[in-house]
């Protein structure tokens, strides 16, 4: 199976998020990229990278700095937040409730796919969110 030629970066120190969401993008003919920590996110930060999914439980990452480091390397990039977290840790987080954007409705291809229509998009609106919340 051809991959899309579109690749996400997903960052995340859990085995079981690691490879269930590497499975749902891998099935989604996506390539997947892995880091388990901040450094590793930023080295591969330097390849192209379309998406990046950040696990808010990372052990030493904070999720809204990693987001503004990543896309400081690769502008316009689109963060999905990963999280199985309460309101309160989210917030404690950095991430404002108006990032969590209908991952519900959606699942997790749907958000990829938001995001990767919205960073198409020549000349994007201004209320167009750089990131994105989605629950596991």
């Amino acid at each position: 199976m051809a991959r899309s030629g579109r690749t996400i970066l997903v960052v995340s120190d859990d085995p079981v998020t690691v490879f269930s969401t590497w499975a749902i993008l891998f099935h989604g003919n996506y390539r997947v990229q892995v880091a388990g920590n901040r450094a590793r996110a930023g080295k591969l930060a330097n390849e192209p990278i379309d998406v990046a999914i950040i696990d808010v439980r990372t052990a030493d990452v904070n999720p809204s700095r990693l987001a503004a480091q990543l896309q400081a390397k690769r502008p316009g990039l689109k963060v999905l937040y990963l999280s199985s977290v309460v309101d309160g840790e989210i917030v404690r987080c950095g991430i404002s409730k108006q990032t969590m954007l209908g991952f519900e409705k959606e699942g997790l291809l749907g958000s990829i796919q938001r995001c990767l229509r919205q960073s198409e998009r020549k000349s994007p609106s201004p209320r167009a969110p750089k990131t994105m919340m989605a629950g596991r």
